[in-house]
């Protein structure tokens, strides 16, 4: 429904990607960290992760469709810091860290794991503790169980 004067921005490395830009009459704009797409640039980030760089990279490719400069626009993301609450970590002085991130679906919590491990070192494990609380949606609370489990 979007207008043709406008546009539409999707993540191609994701199967749903193409099909967000399928009906639309909007200007259509890829981004990828995996395949050729018209923004798979490399940039910066103090962010960990590789959903942090698929949202970088989206902030990115948006900012340079509504006109900013390529430049000023890599500068700020270079320097951006995360949002309260995802993926914020704190060491112990015997050198324990934990991370806190307050994923709230499946594929989030999945994604969190996911870059955790990538960040261990020989005979590190991963302690883990979740909550599903409240009763918003209790049908996702299994699938988050099998992910941590």
């Amino acid at each position: 429904m979007l207008p043709e004067k406008s546009f539409a921005l999707a993540n191609i490395d994701d199967d749903y990607g193409e099909k967000i830009l399928e009906n639309t009459k909007a200007d259509k704009y890829r981004y990828s960290l995996k395949k050729d797409a018209v923004f798979r640039e490399r940039l910066e980030t103090q962010l960990i992760g590789d959903f942090n760089r698929y949202n970088v990279l989206a902030v990115y490719a948006a900012a340079v469709l509504l006109g900013e400069d390529k430049e000023k626009v890599k500068e700020i993301l270079k320097n951006l810091d995360g949002a309260e609450g995802r993926f914020q970590s704190i060491t112990s002085a015997d050198n324990i860290t934990g991370i806190v991130d307050f994923a709230h679906t499946p594929d989030a919590l999945e994604n969190v794991l996911t870059t955790i491990r990538t960040m261990l070192k020989d005979r590190e494990r991963i302690i883990t503790v979740f909550g599903c609380g409240g009763g918003k949606d209790p049908s996702k609370r299994p699938a988050m169980m099998r992910i941590v489990y």
